[in-house]
């Protein structure tokens, strides 16, 4: 049975980077569209060296992503180290591979086409591979460190990462291009937040477990403070039992279930989508 599970995390982690590398390499490249991520980066950064570098495409984003990875490793964020390093080969070797089958090869000159088909297929790639329980150790992985320092959520961050590369790549892409970009970008996230959390923003997670206590304490250092124990009332010879409650957002899902997993194995969790919420602050 973990046998099974494991083939099945792999089988994601690999579909799910064909998916997105298909995408980059096929539609975003040829394009020359800025669709967000150290991709994106790496697209700008070939307009910036010079068009001939664009068959090396997968090993730009490789090094990118290892800049990346050692910011991290300098200023913390070690946990989840190991999966993205995992992610970031397997992304980029396909990447590079499809860049070379492919260098010749433009499927439309479309660019708007281009960019929303490319878009589409990197952001629903990324999903397929986030929920495989792997994660990406770029520009998120920065972004989630930065937020720890300033209280501001990794969203937020990401998105002045993105504007900042998105203005900058304009001078070298044009006007046209980086206004398609926008839309890119947008689709791409859609993609994710569809493919990994649905349509709904909000988490309402029922955590049943002897150990709510220490799931507690572990969620309140790195997640969310929403959080409430409800005490259940015994039923026949059964003992009373500890249900623990959290509100979390959407794109926080598959850290907290890494959380719970590592204090209990056995914990069950079960989340409701949260579709509208009143009042409240979330960070």
């Amino acid at each position: 049975m973990k046998n099974l599970r494991n083939f099945r995390k792999y089988l994601g982690l690999f579909s799910g980077c064909l998916l997105a590398a298909t995408g980059i390499a096929l539609f975003l490249r040829p394009a020359n569209i800025f669709a967000g991520g150290i991709p994106g980066i790496a697209i700008i950064l070939i307009n910036v060296i010079g068009e001939t570098y664009s068959q090396y495409l997968g090993f730009i984003v490789f090094g990118l992503q290892i800049i990346f990875i050692i910011i991290q490793l300098i200023f913390g964020g070690r946990m989840r180290m190991l999966k993205g390093m995992l992610t970031a080969f397997t992304m980029s070797s396909l990447i590079q591979i499809i860049t070379y089958l492919t260098l010749d090869v433009i499927i439309s000159d479309n660019a708007l086409l281009m960019a929303l088909t490319g878009a589409a297929l990197m952001g629903g790639g990324i999903g397929v591979v986030l929920d495989s329980g792997f994660n990406f150790a770029g520009t998120v992985g920065v972004a989630e460190l930065i937020s720890k320092k300033l209280n501001i959520s990794p969203g937020k961050i990401l998105i002045y990462f993105e504007s900042v590369f998105l203005v900058a790549g304009t001078f070298f892409i044009g006007i046209e291009k980086a206004l398609i970009s926008v839309l890119a970008i947008f689709v791409v996230g859609q993609a994710i937040n569809y493919v990994t959390f649905g349509m709904s923003h909000y988490k309402n997670l029922m955590i049943i477990s002897p150990n709510t206590i220490e799931i507690r304490e572990s969620l309140e250092k790195d997640v969310s403070h929403h959080m409430s124990i409800i005490k259940t009332e015994p039923l026949s010879l059964h003992e009373p039992q500890e249900i623990l409650m959290v509100l979390i957002r959407h794109d926080l899902l598959r850290r907290v279930q890494d959380i719970i997993r590592s204090v209990d194995p056995e914990a069950m969790i079960i989340a409701f989508d949260v579709d509208n919420m009143i009042g409240g602050k979330q960070k």
